[in-house]
């Protein structure tokens, strides 16, 4: 490059911005300070934010719809650019996503490198995880704005990534290993079985998203499978609580969290729409409990990651990498889904069967489904500065005073009785209402 500058790739030199914006950026957010800042920066933000415009150009210049070589792997960091420094999850991020999926289908990384002779073991299988990422994407942004997914299922046949090293593999091979045992603890693996869980979630989010509501056959099949797929995960990726984690570093830490965050997001999306139906009714039992433990895993693991972060936690020196677990959406859709269960756990009425609330008492009691409540709340408040996103859980604040007072009252509140469709005089879609609901009304 420094040799022959003329001769180089600009979309290589694109490429190289936008490696440089984001270890700018994560330099930045680490809290870290340069004793000496280069000419004519001021700051780490500044020097990420310049290299992210950087970036842009190059695709702008070399006209990323007719791509070339390093034009995807550019497209996706300078969406991972895009994405952290705008803190929240927006329509534009979905939108940029929405030209690398349809970029790297014409580049044919929807089909596995085995079709063509022509790509070497090697660029095969890089291919293969830089799809895998794209897929990750795919799934993860479409859910967080609620609308459908871009990549249909039947339109790739992309085999997943093989579990294997960096160090396993080179250009010069003719044929690739074989891949290493799942047991093995590799970063491939940790994406190897995230794919497989966001597959099944992305299953679920299809049958949300349909206009034919899915039967309460293909809820429990999808159920089974998620659980199933879950199941297969090794030893060493299962949630286990900090204490047993001493001596694991925090990147295998974070992997566990964030499987079991994707594990419980994907049973809440799943079974909330049978929250209330099966307190009358006993053939959506399963999911109104499984709904309320999900939801209460998940604020579990926000109030980890909180104390974790905290001076003298286990992750406080990762705070800078664990910032966005704090502040993630799938806690509003825990939160709101406990609201609802806690409100309407108040109600009296003949239909309901006189064991459930038994059954979610034994499971998870009233007192810590309040306080898991308030501590997600506090949470939030302290996200407020850094986050749009946190100002949306200020409905929590109302919905957990009124359900404090209930509890102080012993009685129930006269909007509950006059009015089975709202909560503290709030309309019942503001109080579930989440990206996953794709309401145009509710950004």
């Amino acid at each position: 490059m420094f040799k022959e500058p003329n001769e180089t790739l600009l979309m290589w030199i694109g490429l190289l911005f936008s490696i440089l914006g984001l270890a700018s950026y994560f330099y930045a957010v680490s809290g870290e300070e340069l004793h000496t800042m280069p000419e004519p920066f001021t700051s780490m933000w500044e020097m990420s934010r310049l290299f992210r415009d950087r970036t842009a150009q190059c695709l702008v210049e070399v006209n990323y719809l007719r791509p070339r070589r390093y034009t995807i792997e550019t497209l996706c960091f300078y969406f991972a650019l895009e994405k952290f420094q705008a803190r929240d999850s927006e329509f534009g991020a979905y939108v940029v996503l929405g030209i690398i999926v349809r970029v790297a289908m014409r580049l044919g990384y929807h089909r596995d490198a085995s079709h063509y002779p022509s790509i070497s073991p090697f660029d095969g299988e890089m291919r293969r995880r830089v799809w895998s990422m794209i897929f990750q994407l795919d799934l993860i942004t479409s859910a967080q704005v609620g609308l459908p997914r871009m990549i249909r299922e039947e339109a790739t046949d992309t085999a997943e990534p093989k579990n294997l090293l960096d160090t396993d593999f080179d250009e010069g091979m003719t044929e690739l290993p074989h891949p290493r045992p799942n047991t093995d603890v590799t970063p491939v693996a940790y994406a190897i079985f995230m794919v497989r869980l966001l597959r099944q979630l992305g299953l679920i989010v299809d049958q949300i998203n349909s206009i034919t509501p899915p039967s309460y056959d293909e809820v429990m099949r999808l159920d089974f499978k998620l659980m199933e797929t879950h199941a297969t995960l090794p030893p060493y990726l299962t949630m286990r609580s900090l204490s047993l984690s001493i001596t694991d570093d925090a990147d295998l830490i974070l992997r566990r969290y964030a499987l079991e965050v994707c594990l419980q997001k994907s049973r809440c999306v799943l079974h909330r729409k049978y929250l209330i139906p099966g307190k009358s009714n006993s053939q959506f039992r399963y999911s109104t409990t499984a709904s309320v433990d999900a939801a209460m895993k998940l604020l579990d693991v926000q109030c980890i990651f909180h104390e974790a972060t905290q001076p003298d936690g286990q992750l406080f020196g990762e705070q800078w990498r664990t910032a966005a677990a704090l502040i993630n959406q799938d806690y509003v859709l825990a939160a709101m889904i406990l609201c609802l269960d806690l409100a309407w756990g108040m109600r009296v009425e003949e239909s309901l069967p006189s064991d459930y609330e038994g059954e979610i008492e034994a499971m998870w009691p009233r007192n810590k489904r309040l306080q898991a409540l308030k501590s997600s709340y506090d949470i939030w408040c302290k996200s407020s500065k850094i986050s749009v996103l946190a100002a949306k859980a200020e409905a929590l604040r109302v919905m957990l005073k009124d359900l404090e007072s209930a509890d102080l009252a012993e009685a129930v509140p006269p909007t509950l009785v006059s009015n089975p469709t709202s909560i503290s005089g709030m309309p019942l879609l503001v109080c579930i209402s989440t990206p996953y609901d794709a309401d145009p009304f509710f950004p």
